[in-house]
Formats: structure tokens, C-alpha cells, sequence
């Protein structure tokens, strides 16, 4: 008994220093992590900092030094600059990702009767256009500085891909008609990614396919592309004002990654695999960032590589974003801090709930003072109806109720186990990687 004690001892003697010893090299080779808090506090002193104007750029990536003749290529200029002077407004491209469940659907609703509308009955109707009514109209095109789509995964076969990022550029198109949309433009506002719908495995790698092919074919002509969740909820004054005061407009923006600010300790540092595994010190948060032309070019590019980018690729889309673009080597990474307090938006899951986002749309819009619509009648229709839905509260109602019901129970059984990327297993998978040890 006294030898099987003493053992007991020994090995756990033994287990306690080699745990010691890992974590001691592992924080010496992971200076930025949960084990080092150096780098967390000099970012939070930093937005500290500048609250004043709570925003700031900062150059995230080093440069090499280049010798006289030395050749730094970097993707062609995209902009709306089109060989003349005229000042023009700085365009977005705003995809607001979202599935084609029924609750997405509500919530859809919910967000174009609330900030997409929001200058529809002013003197600038279209500051806020739907992509359809962007290439439909030449009117719209000239006033649209926020290009609007809801985007979502269109192809459910089993044999559907999760990206197509690293296809050959002719072997399949990167969107699909679905035969969803109704011959009365009702959600003429979603674009289908011919993917299996998912989150993590290439659907944001996808998009951002989809508009850089977009703007090199001239189709379309924006400064910024954005990616949204539909859990967000933006200010449109706060926005534009932003976009105005603080953003860099064509041909001044290259490089430019912006969002709310994550690094390493807030990833969750040596606790979680894949934070240890970060390019960089930080990536910008999933509720919303944005970046320029010259970036998205670059993380969906062949030059990029297939195996880097599914080196760098994890389980967390903001994350994985992050690391394709501070691989980027052509120069700095030049980076928009935006902090809370600057309230452009809010994010959160209580916004999940259509409910809750109309109450929150409700409590902020009267705060904002909004030009009143001239004695002049415009008639927005003309250009593409946003597809608005007046019954918002009965929708939600009826799918809260018809969701508990035994068929509707089977029915997202079957889903979550064999249609939506096997998500059981997906989550399984989750936890295991959770509890890995540094």
C-alpha cells in the first residue's frame, strides 16, 4: 500500500513539472497570450487613450527593407474614381450574412424596415440601395453609397462546396438563381453563393470571391467592402458621419482593415489552440468589419496559395479573416480601431430576436435629428421595393409557436445532424478542441 502511495506521489510530482515546464516555454514562445499580459495592457491603454475620438490608425505589419530597385507589387487600384476630379462619396459594399431558415427570414425583415430604410423618406432616398436596384438604375447608382445584399449559402446538395475560393476562375459560378424568389421581388435582396450553406468553412472567403470579381469586371464600384451580422444593428448617422470624417477615399485607400479590435488575451490566449495560432496580434471582431479592395483581392487570390490559407484557417470566421489579411506582404496592414463607445452599432444575441431589435430600432431612431423629405414626391418603388413586411410581431409569433411543434422538432433534427455541415459532429469537434492543453 505504502509503495502504491509513494507512486501515486511520484508520477503526480512528475506530471506537476512537466505541466510547469510546458506552460513556462509556452508562454516564452507565446508572449502576446493569456500567460503574458504586456500586450493586452498596452492595447487597452491605447484605446484608453484615444476615446476622445475613439478611433485611430495604426500600421499592424512591418515592411522589409527594400533596396533601391527593388519591386513592391501590390493588386491594381479598384476605385470610383474614374478619371476625372468631382469629389464623390465613399461607397460600401455592405453583405449582411444570413441563412434560409424561416427565423432569418423574419429577421431579414426586421433589419429593412429598420436601418435600410432609414433615408428612404428623406431628400437622399437611396443612400441606402439594394445591390438589384444599384445595377438597375442609374439614378440609384449615383446616390447609393451603402450597396446592400443578404447573402446565403444557395446550393443544399450533399455534394454542394463550402468555398470556392480556390477554384479555377471558369469552373463553376459563384452565385445561383434560387427558386425561392418570387416573380414579385419579394427577397430580390439575397444573393445565393453557389455553397453549402456554413459559417466557418468558407462562406466569408466566398463572398469576398464574389465582390473582388465584382469590382475587377467593373460591375461594381465601391472604396469598402463590409461583412455584417445580421444580429447588428447600425446607427446611419453615426455611420455616414464616420465614413466621412474618418475614412480615406479612392485612390487613398489601400490597405485598410477596420472593425472592433480582438487580440490574443480576448481570443482566449493559451486557453484556446487557435488564438495561439494567430498571423498576427489581433484580428477585428465578426459582429462587423470591412476592408479595401486591395485586400480582398489578395486573401482570395491564387497568388495567396490554397495550403497557406488552409493553414491559417480555423473555426472562427473574424479569426480566420484576420489571419489572411495580415499575411499580406506588400506592405502595412493599416488598421481603423473603432471602440464601442463610438456607437456606430450594437451587436449582441438579445438582436437575434426580431422582437428585441425593434424595440432597440425604436428606443435609438427618435435620438437622431433627420432632414425632413422636400415638398418634391419621390417614388422609391420605381427602383426596386425592398420587400418590407408590416406583420413583424405576428410573423415572429406564429414561428415561435409552430418551432415547438413535434414535426418542426424532427424536421431541425434532421438539419442539424444531416444538411447543415453535420453540425452535431461540427460542435463535438468544438469541445474537443476547447480543452486542448498549451
Amino acid at each position: 500500500m505504502k509503495f502504491l502511495t509513494r507512486a501515486v506521489y511520484f508520477l503526480s510530482a512528475i506530471a506537476t513539472i512537466v505541466i510547469s515546464f510546458s506552460l513556462i516555454i509556452a508562454i516564452a514562445r507565446d508572449p502576446y497570450s493569456r500567460g503574458n499580459k504586456m500586450f493586452h495592457d498596452r492595447t487597452m491603454n491605447f484605446l484608453q487613450q484615444t476615446k476622445s475620438s475613439s478611433l485611430s490608425y495604426e500600421s499592424s505589419t512591418r515592411v522589409p527593407h527594400l533596396k533601391f530597385g527593388d519591386s513592391m507589387l501590390t493588386p491594381p487600384l479598384f476605385n470610383n474614381v474614374e478619371g476625372d476630379n468631382k469629389s464623390k462619396p465613399i461607397k460600401f459594399f455592405w453583405g449582411i450574412m444570413s441563412t434560409l431558415s424561416d427565423k432569418d427570414k423574419i429577421q431579414r425583415s426586421v433589419i429593412r424596415q429598420t436601418y435600410l430604410s432609414y433615408y428612404k423618406n428623406s431628400d437622399s432616398p437611396h443612400r441606402i440601395c439594394s445591390y438589384n436596384a444599384y445595377r438597375a438604375n442609374i439614378a440609384v447608382r449615383e446616390e447609393c453609397e451603402m450597396i446592400y445584399a443578404f447573402v446565403v449559402g444557395g446550393d443544399d446538395t450533399d455534394d454542394a462546396p463550402k468555398d470556392l475560393v480556390d477554384e479555377a476562375p471558369n469552373r463553376s459560378p459563384l452565385t445561383i438563381e434560387h427558386p425561392s424568389v418570387s416573380v414579385d421581388g419579394e427577397e430580390d435582396d439575397l444573393v445565393y453563393l453557389n455553397i453549402k450553406e456554413n459559417q466557418f468553412e468558407g462562406k466569408m472567403q466566398s463572398y469576398f470571391k464574389w465582390v473582388h470579381t465584382l469590382i475587377a469586371d467593373r460591375t461594381l464600384s465601391v472604396d469598402y467592402i463590409a461583412k455584417v451580422d445580421s444580429d447588428t444593428i447600425l446607427f446611419p448617422p453615426q455611420w455616414f458621419s464616420f465614413v466621412e470624417s474618418d475614412l480615406l477615399p479612392a485612390p487613398y485607400n489601400r490597405r485598410i482593415y477596420g472593425g472592433i479590435l480582438l487580440d490574443r488575451l480576448e481570443c482566449g490566449g493559451l486557453r484556446k489552440w487557435h488564438c495561439r495560432q494567430m498571423v498576427n496580434l489581433n484580428y477585428m471582431s465578426g459582429q462587423m468589419y470591412f476592408m479595401t479592395p486591395d485586400l480582398a483581392a489578395f486573401i482570395v487570390s491564387d497568388g495567396y496559395g490554397a495550403e497557406v490559407r488552409q493553414r491559417n484557417q480555423y473555426f472562427t470566421e473574424d479569426l480566420t479573416i484576420g489571419n489572411f489579411v495580415h499575411s499580406y506582404p506588400h506592405g502595412p496592414i493599416h488598421q481603423v480601431v473603432i471602440t464601442e463607445e463610438y456607437s456606430l452599432w450594437e451587436h449582441g444575441d438579445t438582436l437575434k430576436d426580431p422582437i428585441n431589435f425593434l424595440r432597440r430600432w425604436d428606443e435609438v431612431k427618435d435620438s437622431w435629428n433627420l432632414e425632413p423629405l422636400s415638398d418634391e414626391t419621390v417614388d422609391t418603388h420605381t427602383y426596386g421595393d425592398i420587400g418590407t413586411d408590416d406583420n413583424i410581431k405576428e410573423d415572429y409569433a406564429r414561428f415561435s409557436e409552430e418551432r415547438w411543434k413535434l414535426r418542426a422538432l424532427l424536421d431541425e433534427l434532421y438539419r442539424d445532424i444531416f444538411v447543415i455541415e453535420h453540425k452535431g459532429w461540427s460542435k463535438l469537434c468544438g469541445y474537443v478542441r476547447k480543452i486542448n492543453l498549451p
